[in-house]
């Protein structure tokens, strides 16, 4: 359509030309003409916009009872597992109020003070809180110091050894990094007596140690 549009005028102001038009028409022709030319071919239209992302997915909740203790699952025990860190009795009795919706336990607890006597024993004998059983209330038990001496050999920190699927047990803490030594501490060594056990006088000096040998 432009190209045709485009011949036309050029054969006019050919024409016109060689018919001597005005002159005050041809600069207007001229101008039609680019005016046509720079309309060029239209753009396409658009693709289609990409489909939107999907949302992200929702965050794991927290695991159950993490700010009273570790929830540890007694069938998942092993021999490598460390024991079962003692928790408090506010610990354990909140830890029970909060899975209790999830494993159809009791919100209740049971305090527990007595001990495996022998190695013949009739329930369990865990020391510490146990909790997860269907319809029953958490147990938390807890032996003084005299039963510990006399029986703590009958009993046990191990989470295996619980009456109920769960324990909650305390927190590992990792121990903080030992501190940075000091350049002198490195270099040099001390030779001599740490703590004297008499007045009498004794050698003392610090070295740098130059090789060892093999």
């Amino acid at each position: 359509m432009h190209q045709q549009r485009f011949n036309h005028l050029t054969l006019f102001i050919f024409f016109c030309s060689r018919s001597e038009c005005p002159e005050e028409t041809l600069p207007k022709i001229r101008r039609l003409i680019e005016a046509t030319c720079g309309l060029g071919s239209p753009s396409p239209p658009p693709g289609p916009s990409p489909p939107p992302r999907p949302p992200p997915p929702p965050r794991a909740p927290p695991p159950l009872a993490a700010e009273y203790g570790e929830l540890r699952l007694r069938e998942a025990e092993t021999p490598a597992s460390p024991d079962c860190g003692l928790v408090t009795y506010t610990e354990c009795l909140r830890a029970a109020m909060e899975v209790a919706p999830h494993f159809g336990s009791s919100p209740g607890i049971e305090l527990v003070l007595s001990a495996c006597e022998s190695t013949v024993a009739t329930g369990p004998c865990f020391i510490g809180c146990s909790l997860g059983g269907v319809g029953l209330a958490a147990k938390y038990t807890y032996l003084d110091k005299d039963k510990l001496i006399e029986f703590g050999s009958f009993n046990s920190y191990r989470c295996e050894a619980a009456g109920d699927p769960f324990c909650l047990c305390a927190q590992q803490v990792s121990p903080p990094p030992p501190p940075a030594k000091s350049e002198d501490e490195i270099l040099f060594r001390y030779s001599g007596i740490d703590v004297p056990n008499d007045f009498s006088s004794s050698h003392s000096a610090f070295y740098r140690l130059a090789a060892t040998d093999v």
